[in-house]
């Protein structure tokens, strides 16, 4: 994966790096949403019956 430095982002390499740490926690924590569900949240949209926003752990 490219870094964001490398697509002219004005962050310093230490300021992405910090900026992952966070991310990178909640992806170990498993405080993640799933693609699908974020996928069929959004496919409801516009619909009769919109679907709530999906939660961690969906």
């Amino acid at each position: 994966m490219e870094r964001i430095s490398e697509m002219n982002c004005p962050l310093s390499p230490e300021e992405e790096d910090a900026a992952d740490v966070r991310p990178e926690a909640d992806i170990e924590a498993e405080r993640v949403i799933s693609h699908e569900a974020v996928v069929q949240w959004l496919r409801s949209w516009g619909t009769a019956n919109p679907l709530l926003k999906p939660k961690v752990g969906n």
